[in-house]
């Protein structure tokens, strides 16, 4: 029993670092899919409702948002690397972040923002405007 008493404390600590490393990690996959999914729709110039230019980031932000599987505050941002052009092959990136939630609070040296940044290729020349910043999910 009292080696018990002396050992339940440790073994409850890993048991709840590993159950919150699996949490963390389950919201940092989901921030690094919409990010994968935003490249996409930004590379192939989805257009939801053929929608006019300054519109069109909004709904593919929107979009992006929408895959995401939480609703926790997150920030879309969508950029071409070079503004000047908006042609077929020009690079862009897709920046999501979001701060995580916990389920303890016990491991404050968690991260507090899930960040993912992916650069895609445009593979038809962007209607949408790359200037408008960042933008929060609703």
């Amino acid at each position: 029993m009292v080696e018990f008493a002396l050992i339940l404390p440790v073994l409850l600590l890993v048991l709840m670092g590993i159950i919150e490393f699996g949490w963390v990690f389950t919201q940092a996959m989901d921030v690094r899919h919409a990010a994968r999914e935003g490249a996409r729709i930004a590379a192939v110039n989805y257009d939801g409702d053929n929608t006019a230019d300054s519109a069109q980031t909004t709904v593919m932000r929107d979009e992006i948002c929408r895959r995401m599987s939480t609703k926790d505050p997150s920030t879309v941002d969508i950029r071409l690397v070079d503004n000047a052009k908006s042609k077929v092959g020009d690079y862009g990136i897709v920046t999501v972040d979001r701060s995580h939630s916990t389920l303890s609070n016990f491991f404050p040296w968690f991260p507090s923002t899930l960040s993912t940044e992916v650069e895609f290729r445009l593979e038809r020349p962007a209607t949408w405007s790359a200037t408008d910043g960042a933008t929060s999910c609703p």
